[in-house]
């Protein structure tokens, strides 16, 4: 399984439900894709994937970042990135924290009986 690198205090965001949102440069995951969080046992499903302009997020997609602010979230990705340039594509990737149980639903395979 694959896992997705996050800060650690946005790993504490996304338990509490705050963060649902993550941009990135690259277009690597796709929806439907179910992600391991760092060395962590949490686990995300991407539920959406579309592109945008940096400087086209919005306070309520900011929110969905998990900062109070736009302001916050352009310093925050300053601070990742080394610079903030509005008209940067970058990737918008939508997910759901997923349970444990979810993933044996998911991952388990029948055992065939003995004959």
């Amino acid at each position: 399984m694959r896992r997705i690198h996050f800060k650690h205090p946005f790993i504490f965001k996304i338990i509490s439900g705050e963060k649902t949102q993550t941009r990135r440069l690259s277009s690597r995951y796709r929806p439907g894709e179910i992600l391991r969080i760092n060395n962590t046992e949490i686990w995300i499903l991407i539920t959406r994937r579309y592109r945008q302009r940096l400087g086209s997020i919005t306070p309520e997609e900011a929110h969905k970042e998990g900062f109070s602010s736009l302001k916050e979230f352009k310093k925050a990705w300053k601070r990742i990135y080394g610079r903030y340039d509005p008209n940067q594509q970058v990737w918008v990737y939508e997910f759901k924290v997923i349970s444990p149980l979810y993933l044996q639903t998911v991952y388990t395979v029948p055992r065939r009986k003995r004959i």
